[in-house]
């Protein structure tokens, strides 16, 4: 999904970019998510990642509808 959304930007950017920098981007995304996971964990009183993730998953939610917007 996320390499998809990469594509999309290229493609609306009319660049192309190399496959290192796809590969160097994907892996800043998910070490970004996986950090933010694991933050999330550990101020939190979830038994485990997976319910730690869905706590990040509402936090987003309820921040786009605060800011007004439907989906973050």
């Amino acid at each position: 999904m996320t390499v998809s959304y990469f594509e999309w930007v290229q493609n609306r950017q009319r660049f192309s970019w190399t496959e290192d920098r796809v590969n160097d981007e994907l892996e800043r995304v998910i070490t970004e998510a996986f950090d933010g996971l694991v933050e999330t964990y550990e101020a939190t009183d979830t038994p485990n990642l997976r319910t730690a993730a869905y706590v990040v998953a509402i936090q987003r939610v309820v921040s786009a509808f605060q800011q007004g917007g439907s989906w973050p």
